[in-house]
């Protein structure tokens, strides 16, 4: 009877990984659906930018991009996993032709196994035709 009764109450993980974050302490009454537990996943991190407008046109998804990560010395070669089809925050209808210049695409890069000893949440610049703006 114990042993069912803590099987029901058990939880794993359906794949390997890392804990990044617990937001509850033993003994907190959690509600039915809340988060338990962030798990950091795969074998490599991926690297979550806003893409300018004028690059858009020009990046498709599979595309090979330099990453540069804060407070690592080297680069590192990624590939475009997903891109939005829709500006981030903005409206495109409601800009002028020279407000949309200022839009923004969320675009998901995915990093290499070299960047796998990379900690979650440092700051990263795609690096697209050497344009000091990108």
């Amino acid at each position: 009877m114990e042993q069912q009764a803590l099987a029901e109450l058990s939880i794993t993980a359906t794949r390997a990984g890392r804990v990044d974050a617990l937001p509850w302490k033993q003994g907190d009454r959690v509600a039915a659906g809340a988060l338990l537990a962030v798990l950091l996943t795969g074998d490599s991190p991926y690297a979550r930018v806003y893409l300018p407008q004028r690059h858009r046109a020009s990046l498709h998804e599979g595309d090979a991009v330099q990453i540069r990560v804060d407070g690592v010395a080297e680069t590192f070669t990624g590939r475009v996993r997903a891109l939005s089809s829709e500006p981030a925050f903005t409206p495109f209808f409601a800009l002028n032709q020279k407000e949309r210049t200022y839009l923004v695409y969320l675009t998901e890069i995915q990093l290499g196994a070299e960047a796998g000893e990379l900690p979650a949440g440092l700051t990263a610049q795609a690096l697209l035709g050497g344009d000091a703006r990108d």
